[in-house]
């Protein structure tokens, strides 16, 4: 399989919220099916419909996989779990949130994965790095 052009999302609100992203990006580095290529600046951004949360450090990655999108969506899920991440409700405190953005020539839609990310358009703490990284790119809903 060729390597595909992917856009994650980075977010954490808890504990030493920089020090989280800066592991995911190693923990992807250690990966052979995944090539970071660049990293957004990193943004604090308020914890919106989330009580007694702190604001969010935000960034956004541009990689380049082999991993299927099933894939890498399982092996994100594997990094924000091995680093404390609790699922209860999708409006929650969390240690680090790794989303799929963008994989280039997919569209999906199913239970467990939505690309491009459903709300894409309307998280400008989303939008901001991913125009920082590729002012460039469209992103078309299917």
């Amino acid at each position: 399989m060729s390597l595909k052009c992917v856009y994650l999302g980075l977010g954490s609100n808890i504990g030493d919220r920089l020090l989280y992203l800066k592991e995911v990006v190693l923990f992807l580095e250690k990966s052979s099916s995944i090539v970071v290529t660049q990293a957004s600046k990193v943004y604090e951004n308020r914890a919106i419909g989330i009580s007694k949360g702190e604001d969010f450090l935000n960034a956004v990655l541009e990689v380049y996989t082999s991993f299927s999108a099933q894939e890498l969506i399982n092996f994100t899920q594997r990094i924000e779990d091995s680093m404390g991440r609790t699922r209860t409700n999708c409006w929650e405190n969390r240690t680090i949130d790794i989303d799929i953005l963008y994989y280039e020539g997919v569209y999906l839609d199913s239970k467990k994965l939505t690309i491009p990310h459903v709300n894409i358009f309307k998280r400008d703490f989303v939008l901001k790095p991913l125009c920082d990284l590729n002012p460039e790119l469209r992103i078309n809903k299917k």
